[in-house]
Parts: C-alpha cells; structure tokens; sequence
C-alpha cells in the first residue's frame, strides 16, 4: 500500500526540522584563545587570577554561557599546567606542522580538529569581556549569515581577538599555507583578505574590549 503522499510530506518535513536542529546544535566551537608566550605580562596571562577565578577559565565560562562546545587553545609547554584545570579533551595544543605565528596558529590547530566548526573566539586577556556582548556577536552571525568572520572594530581598527571565523575561511587559509601561497600570518591581514562584518562597538561597550599585556595595567590582582 502505498505511503499518502500528505505523509510523505510532513515526514520530509519532519527530517528537514530535525537535521536544522542538529546543525544548529553542533555548528559552532568556542575558542579561548590562551597560547601566546605572554612576554610584555612576564607570565602566563591564562593563569592569572581575577575574582577567585583564572582568566582562561572566566573566558571559558563566558563561551559556554552561549551553549557552545568550548575549547582552550594552547601551546604545548602549556599542556601539563591547563590539564590541571580542564580535561585534556577541552584543550587543542598548537599543531606543529603549521608553521605559523600568532593567534592564527591557534585557529588553524583547532579548525583541523573541528573542521566543520565555525570558531566564535574570545582571548584569554579580554578579561573584561561581557556575556552581553558575546551573544550580540553570536547573534549577528545568525542573522546575517554568508560572511567569512564577524569582528567588532572601534577607532583602532577591527578587533579579532573576539569574533567568529567560519570554516570555509579557515580552510581556504590552511590550504593557501600548504601550497606555500600564504605570505602574512597576522589576523588583520586576514580580515582584509575576506569577507568580513564588521559592527561597530557602542560607546558604552568600549570597556569590554581592553586588552591586559603588561603587569601595570592591572589593578584589580
């Protein structure tokens, strides 16, 4: 007997549903970005302590808050101590056959263990970052879906220490550093190089974005 073919629709539509919940759901990696050597801080920043709490991890909770599968990008001298505070499951080491440098390494190492995943990172020394803000980011990118990555910018420049790199970006930049065609490793080049939204950073939300380097700027320890 033949299936109704009012069945067979709603049963098409039923699977289309389903499969748009599963990508929803497992599209996107938070990444803390926490594998720079730290030189003008003189220590390790993501091991600092802020409120009873060390900046890796005070990032990591804040990406968690938007239900994504959190990562720790790190170097592997950093492994050891991290595996102290996170399952070693929850931190991607910087891959050694990628030979690049800066925050770009980081990316690229846990886009070839996520490499479906776009990448919403946040840095370990934006300790100031709002949760508020991290969702409007999250936000924007389901909104206006079709871009290379989403950074905030303000009068310095772009920002892409907190923003969303999406996988087919990740993976044409991995193939151009394979074939040798990938000159500069720094993230504005990238920003300038791809299909890029930018949003602009209220006045009010300028407080988020300030970056702790050097052991003056911080007041608070």
């Amino acid at each position: 007997m033949p299936i109704p073919k009012l069945v067979v629709k709603f049963l098409l539509l039923f699977m289309t549903f389903i499969r748009h919940l599963i990508i929803k759901a497992s599209d996107m990696t938070g990444v803390v970005l926490s594998g720079g050597e730290s030189r003008r801080m003189g220590t390790d920043k993501g091991l600092l302590i802020a409120e009873n709490k060390s900046w890796v991890k005070a990032a990591y909770d804040k990406l968690s808050t938007l239900g994504l599968n959190t990562v720790i990008s790190v170097n592997s001298s950093q492994l050891e101590l991290y595996a102290q505070q996170f399952e070693r499951k929850q931190l991607v080491a910087d891959n050694d056959s990628l030979h690049i440098n800066g925050p770009l390494h980081g990316l690229l190492s846990v886009h070839l263990q996520f490499p479906s995943e776009d990448l919403l990172v946040l840095a370990c020394d934006m300790i100031a970052m709002d949760n508020i803000v991290l969702a409007h980011l999250h936000q924007t990118y389901k909104d206006l879906p079709g871009k290379d990555c989403y950074v905030f910018q303000n009068d310095n420049g772009a920002q892409p220490l907190a923003g969303i790199y999406t996988a087919s970006l990740l993976y044409r930049i991995f193939q151009e550093n394979q074939q040798g065609q990938l000159q500069k490793f720094s993230m504005k080049h990238v920003l300038e190089t791809s299909n890029t939204h930018l949003i602009n950073i209220p006045v009010d939300w300028e407080k988020y974005f300030v970056n702790y380097n050097f052991k003056e700027d911080i007041d608070f320890q």
